[in-house]
């Protein structure tokens, strides 16, 4: 099959094949140490980016609601409050009938619907409408 002289072309070969690859991983020896080291700080940014989910409190409205207009005033005094039990609350007022889709994706069902979300998981509000209640519950609810 192999005379002598292909078996050591063959092997030269390999060695030289090896030798490319061992030049080239000590010449970017350092950009795969960073490559892994990217990895790795990416992996606990994330880790720790999705214990840090942003929270929002949202009341969906219409106009047309009486219960819906008294309750306004008291969510819009709520939002002079950026932080509660130093978590940062991001406020948000949603009018059905100008949002559809946000009724839907929301299954809002009645109106007003305050509804806040912590770390992607929706608690409903059931409680009184004033800003002492809004703001017993989020003091509650953000311990």
């Amino acid at each position: 099959m192999f005379t002598n002289s292909n078996s050591m072309i063959y092997a030269l070969f390999l060695l030289s094949i090896f030798i490319v690859f061992l030049i080239y991983s000590i010449i970017h020896q350092k950009d795969l140490i960073n490559t892994q080291e990217n990895k790795q700080h990416n992996i606990l940014t994330e880790d720790f980016s999705s214990q840090k989910q942003p929270v929002s409190f949202t009341m969906f409205y219409v106009d047309w609601c009486p219960h819906c207009s008294s309750a306004k005033p008291e969510f819009e005094k709520l939002k002079s409050l950026e932080k509660i039990n130093k978590t940062k609350i991001n406020y948000k007022s949603v009018n059905g009938e100008k949002n559809p889709e946000a009724i839907k994706e929301q299954d809002i069902d009645g109106y007003p619907t305050f509804i806040l979300n912590i770390n992607d998981t929706s608690h409903i509000y059931q409680g009184e409408r004033t800003f002492k209640a809004f703001k017993k519950y989020l003091n509650d609810m953000l311990l």
